[in-house]
């Protein structure tokens, strides 16, 4: 549940923010909207023995404690499922051993807005979300420094989504290193691809959108906290099974 709080008209906040949609994670540290630090890396098995050593070391070499953070933020999904738990509960803890509070960013917001420059132009970043699907939503830019979302989060094939497609546009996310070529012949000239440092979710990207609400006071605190999965799990679809 997101909770409005009435926040002074001028403030400065730390924030650290966690990406764990996909195996590209990255986090970062910014106050307000400067960047302190950033790291991202390419996860082979689980999160789950690298952000908090990697939290720590940044803090360390920015010489701050978890105590100097004013408030956090995240990816919500939807995206690798094990991942998503991972980065939920470990923001949840940070956040309540902090009683700081959090904002939820859902992922493909995240990473559309890498390419938030673009102008008149579709945006459609596509995430692995495994079983030959993808997860996607349409974006548009209008020049500014957001992009407008036209439709909701949904998994489906990269097939199917080729099909709804009639006009150029920008393609980024971990989904174009598994159907690039597809959607390259498909599409032809239409098919624009970020370039590879722009075509993964960035914490501090996150951040950016983050602040936002953390400005207007829309914010969560831990136990609000829950991902954004959009389809089922596989432990959930044999638990419907089984009823």
């Amino acid at each position: 549940m997101e909770i409005t709080v009435d926040l002074p008209s001028f403030f400065s906040m730390k924030i650290l923010t966690l990406e764990t949609s996909t195996m590209i994670g990255s986090i970062a540290l910014s106050e307000d909207d400067q960047l302190l630090g950033e790291y991202q890396i390419r996860i082979k098995e689980t999160y789950s023995d690298t952000i908090l050593p990697l939290i720590d070391h940044l803090l360390t070499v920015l010489s701050l404690s978890i105590r100097d953070i004013d408030g956090f933020a995240l990816t919500l999904g939807p995206g690798s499922f094990t991942s998503l738990r991972i980065g939920v509960s470990i923001i949840k803890g940070l956040a309540f051993s902090t009683h700081k509070p959090v904002v939820g960013i859902p992922s493909l917001d995240g990473l559309a807005q890498n390419v938030c420059f673009s102008k008149n132009v579709l945006v459609c970043p596509v995430v692995d979300a495994r079983k030959g699907e993808v997860y996607t939503a349409f974006y548009r830019g209008e020049g500014g420094q957001f992009l407008t979302k036209l439709t909701p989060e949904k998994a489906i094939t990269p097939q199917k989504l080729l099909d709804e497609i009639k006009e150029e546009v920008i393609f980024l996310g971990d989904g174009v290193d598994l159907y690039g070529k597809m959607i390259g012949d498909r599409l032809k000239e239409k098919a624009l691809f970020a370039p590879p440092a722009l075509r993964y979710p960035k914490a501090s990207t996150i951040t950016y959108l983050a602040l936002q609400k953390f400005k207007n006071g829309e914010v969560s605190y831990s136990d609000d906290i829950i991902p954004l999965y959009v389809r089922l799990s596989e432990a959930e679809i044999k638990c419907e099974k089984r009823r």
